[in-house]
């Protein structure tokens, strides 16, 4: 008996010795998953996005002033065209500084005339347009206009042109602005008169100046004279950037005589059944218009301005106090 019992109690020291080495072999893993009652969370990696790199939009910059189109000036009769305003023969040959009232609109207009409306076709594809002010360019492709205008050896020949017109307002006194507008050529062109290399251009460049200036009082009164005169001197042939035009021509059949008793030029405008800007010396002047009756405006004496109606086949004489 005590034999037996000492087997047993041997066997069960035995049993307790190999299940105490037993538990020190078990993987850690394994081991890990009976000791821990509460799981720790791993933590998971998380990617960081690459930064996408928006591009900044460009913004339209904003011209310092009112900007509109206006090519045909019937369109926009306040304004006066630039021209008008300087007193440079040649405005493409230095800066022209212009002083002017600040409440005064501007029209600036450049344009390309040709023989025929092929030729015409043919040379716009070659034209490069310019608008600047202060530097940055305003040009926009969507203001060039169609048109037609004569010259004074063919008053009844239309030729056929585009305009690029745009008027400026809202200056601020003070406040000088420049202003560039022309054209060059890309490729040599020929508008059916003469020839044109590449890289010819055409740039008239302002230095504009808006000044609180006093309202002139109108000293320029029509009076009408019956007697016909001949015509004042003749016009170049060669296309001018400044021609005005006209949309839709019509048929130039009329006239009307214009007496300028100023001492200097009158620039004259009439808006009718055709669009017209005339420059008139002293003297006196025929003008070839279609027929119809006309407003008119017209600057002379210094600055200023008088407003009024005339009809063709009439004549008024302009003169100063």
């Amino acid at each position: 008996m005590n034999r037996i019992k000492r087997f047993v109690i041997t066997g069960i020291l035995v049993s307790l010795l190999v299940l105490g080495l037993s538990c020190s072999v078990v993987p850690k893993g394994i081991l890990h998953l009976f000791a821990s009652k509460t799981p720790t969370p791993t933590n998971t990696a998380t990617s960081t996005p690459t930064p996408t790199v928006t591009p900044t939009p460009t913004k339209t910059p904003l011209p310092p002033v009112t900007l509109f189109a206006c090519t045909f000036i019937d369109t926009c009769p306040s304004a006066i065209p630039i021209d008008e305003l300087s007193i440079a023969v040649d405005e493409s040959q230095n800066l022209n500084v212009v002083n002017f009232a600040y409440d005064q609109p501007i029209q600036f207009i450049i344009g390309w005339v040709a023989k025929d409306q092929s030729t015409l076709d043919n040379n716009v594809k070659k034209i490069r347009w310019i608008f600047t002010i202060d530097g940055q360019n305003f040009y926009r492709e969507d203001w060039l206009e169609p048109g037609e205008t004569t010259f004074e050896d063919e008053p009844y020949t239309p030729r056929p042109g585009v305009w690029f017109g745009a008027v400026m307002e809202g200056w601020k006194i003070g406040e000088k602005h420049n202003v560039e507008i022309g054209y060059v050529f890309e490729s040599s062109i020929n508008d059916g008169w003469e020839n044109y290399s590449r890289g010819t251009t055409y740039l008239a460049r302002y230095l504009l100046i808006p000044e609180k200036l006093p309202t002139p009082t109108p000293t320029l009164t029509p009076t009408r004279t019956n007697t016909p005169r001949p015509t004042a001197v003749p016009y170049t042939m060669t296309p001018k950037a400044t021609l005005a035009p006209t949309n839709p021509p019509c048929e130039i059949n009329s006239s009307i005589e214009i007496e300028n008793s100023t001492g200097g030029y009158v620039t004259l405008k009439l808006s009718g059944p055709m669009s017209y800007n005339f420059e008139l010396p002293t003297g006196f002047t025929t003008l070839h218009v279609c027929g119809g009756s006309y407003s008119y405006q017209a600057w002379g004496c210094g600055g200023a301005k008088d407003s009024g109606t005339i009809n063709s086949g009439e004549s008024h004489e302009f003169y100063c106090y």
